[in-house]
Protein backbone atom coordinates (compact mmCIF):
# COMPACT_ATOMS: atom_id res chain seq x y z
CA UNK A 1 0.00 0.00 0.00
CA UNK A 2 2.68 2.58 0.82
CA UNK A 3 4.63 1.68 -2.59
CA UNK A 4 1.25 2.16 -4.31
CA UNK A 5 0.80 5.52 -2.45
CA UNK A 6 4.39 6.71 -3.50
CA UNK A 7 3.63 5.99 -6.96
CA UNK A 8 0.12 7.99 -6.98
CA UNK A 9 -1.61 4.54 -6.58
CA UNK A 10 -5.41 4.66 -5.04
CA UNK A 11 -5.96 1.59 -3.00
CA UNK A 12 -8.78 -0.49 -1.92
CA UNK A 13 -10.48 -3.43 -1.44
CA UNK A 14 -13.75 -4.63 -3.20
CA UNK A 15 -16.07 -7.06 -1.87
CA UNK A 16 -17.86 -8.04 1.16
CA UNK A 17 -14.17 -8.34 3.46
CA UNK A 18 -14.53 -4.27 3.48
CA UNK A 19 -17.57 -4.93 5.74
CA UNK A 20 -16.27 -7.22 7.92
CA UNK A 21 -16.01 -5.79 11.40
CA UNK A 22 -13.69 -8.36 12.35
CA UNK A 23 -10.97 -6.82 10.00
CA UNK A 24 -11.47 -3.70 9.93
CA UNK A 25 -8.79 -2.94 12.40
CA UNK A 26 -6.03 -4.24 9.69
CA UNK A 27 -7.48 -2.96 6.66
CA UNK A 28 -7.05 1.16 8.78
CA UNK A 29 -3.87 -0.08 9.37
CA UNK A 30 -2.93 -0.92 6.43
CA UNK A 31 -3.64 2.02 5.20
CA UNK A 32 -6.71 1.40 2.42
CA UNK A 33 -8.34 4.84 0.41
CA UNK A 34 -11.67 3.23 0.61
CA UNK A 35 -13.12 0.07 1.48
CA UNK A 36 -16.15 -1.33 -0.83
CA UNK A 37 -19.22 -3.29 0.84
CA UNK A 38 -23.12 -3.47 0.45
CA UNK A 39 -24.73 -0.64 1.44
CA UNK A 40 -26.72 -1.77 4.49
CA UNK A 41 -23.16 -2.42 6.24
CA UNK A 42 -21.90 1.01 5.96
CA UNK A 43 -23.57 2.34 9.45
CA UNK A 44 -22.16 -0.34 11.46
CA UNK A 45 -18.47 -0.16 9.59
CA UNK A 46 -18.62 3.87 10.25
CA UNK A 47 -19.39 3.33 13.99
CA UNK A 48 -16.54 0.61 14.31
CA UNK A 49 -13.88 2.67 12.23
CA UNK A 50 -14.94 6.08 14.46
CA UNK A 51 -13.80 3.89 17.66
CA UNK A 52 -10.92 2.77 16.46
CA UNK A 53 -7.57 3.82 17.30
CA UNK A 54 -5.52 4.83 13.45
CA UNK A 55 -2.09 4.14 15.45
CA UNK A 56 -2.95 0.74 17.18
CA UNK A 57 -4.41 -0.16 13.78
CA UNK A 58 -1.20 0.74 11.97
CA UNK A 59 1.17 -1.50 14.67
CA UNK A 60 -1.47 -4.20 14.40
CA UNK A 61 -0.60 -4.37 10.04
CA UNK A 62 2.43 -3.97 10.82
CA UNK A 63 2.86 -7.43 13.23
CA UNK A 64 0.66 -8.92 11.04
CA UNK A 65 2.65 -8.45 7.66
CA UNK A 66 5.48 -10.04 9.91
CA UNK A 67 3.40 -13.54 10.39
CA UNK A 68 3.87 -16.59 8.78
CA UNK A 69 0.36 -17.65 8.21
CA UNK A 70 -3.05 -17.08 8.38
CA UNK A 71 -3.78 -18.25 12.05
CA UNK A 72 -0.68 -16.23 13.26
CA UNK A 73 -3.01 -13.27 12.23
CA UNK A 74 -6.09 -14.56 13.23
CA UNK A 75 -4.91 -15.01 16.36
CA UNK A 76 -3.57 -11.35 16.42
CA UNK A 77 -7.16 -10.21 15.87
CA UNK A 78 -8.32 -11.98 18.36
CA UNK A 79 -5.69 -10.48 20.85
CA UNK A 80 -6.50 -7.12 19.14
CA UNK A 81 -10.38 -7.43 19.37
CA UNK A 82 -11.80 -9.81 21.99
CA UNK A 83 -15.21 -11.64 20.25
CA UNK A 84 -17.02 -10.66 23.31
CA UNK A 85 -16.18 -6.48 22.17
CA UNK A 86 -18.07 -7.27 18.66
CA UNK A 87 -22.07 -6.60 19.30
CA UNK A 88 -24.49 -8.07 16.28
CA UNK A 89 -25.86 -4.93 14.43
CA UNK A 90 -29.34 -6.42 15.08
CA UNK A 91 -30.01 -6.56 19.28
CA UNK A 92 -33.67 -6.64 21.18
CA UNK A 93 -31.67 -2.96 22.39
CA UNK A 94 -32.27 -1.86 18.98
CA UNK A 95 -35.65 -3.54 18.05
CA UNK A 96 -38.85 -1.16 19.04
CA UNK A 97 -42.31 -2.38 17.78
CA UNK A 98 -44.56 -0.68 20.86
CA UNK A 99 -43.46 2.84 19.79
CA UNK A 100 -46.21 5.15 18.79
CA UNK A 101 -43.98 7.97 16.24
CA UNK A 102 -46.39 10.34 14.82
CA UNK A 103 -43.56 11.07 12.06
CA UNK A 104 -39.99 10.11 10.78
CA UNK A 105 -38.45 13.02 12.86
CA UNK A 106 -39.45 11.88 15.80
CA UNK A 107 -38.67 7.68 14.73
CA UNK A 108 -35.03 8.68 13.97
CA UNK A 109 -34.19 10.95 16.42
CA UNK A 110 -35.36 8.15 19.23
CA UNK A 111 -33.59 5.00 16.82
CA UNK A 112 -30.42 7.37 16.90
CA UNK A 113 -30.12 8.61 20.68
CA UNK A 114 -31.38 4.90 21.72
CA UNK A 115 -28.00 3.66 20.21
CA UNK A 116 -26.17 6.65 22.02
CA UNK A 117 -27.46 5.23 25.41
CA UNK A 118 -26.50 1.87 24.38
CA UNK A 119 -23.39 2.50 23.80
CA UNK A 120 -23.70 1.45 20.03
CA UNK A 121 -22.56 5.11 18.47
CA UNK A 122 -20.62 7.64 20.47
CA UNK A 123 -22.06 10.10 18.55
CA UNK A 124 -25.83 10.11 18.31
CA UNK A 125 -26.03 13.40 16.69
CA UNK A 126 -23.75 13.05 13.69
CA UNK A 127 -25.53 9.89 13.12
CA UNK A 128 -28.77 11.32 13.25
CA UNK A 129 -27.50 13.81 10.72
CA UNK A 130 -25.90 10.96 8.16
CA UNK A 131 -29.19 9.33 8.40
CA UNK A 132 -30.91 12.47 7.54
CA UNK A 133 -28.53 12.73 4.50
CA UNK A 134 -29.50 9.00 3.47
CA UNK A 135 -32.93 10.01 3.25
CA UNK A 136 -32.63 12.78 1.16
Amino acid sequence: VTTAHQRGKWVGICGELGGESRYLPLLLGLGLDELSMSSPRIPAVKSQLRQLDSEACRELARQACECRSAQEIEALLTAFTPEEDVRPLLALENIFVDQDFSNKEQAIQFLCGNLGVNGRTEHPFELEEDVWQREE
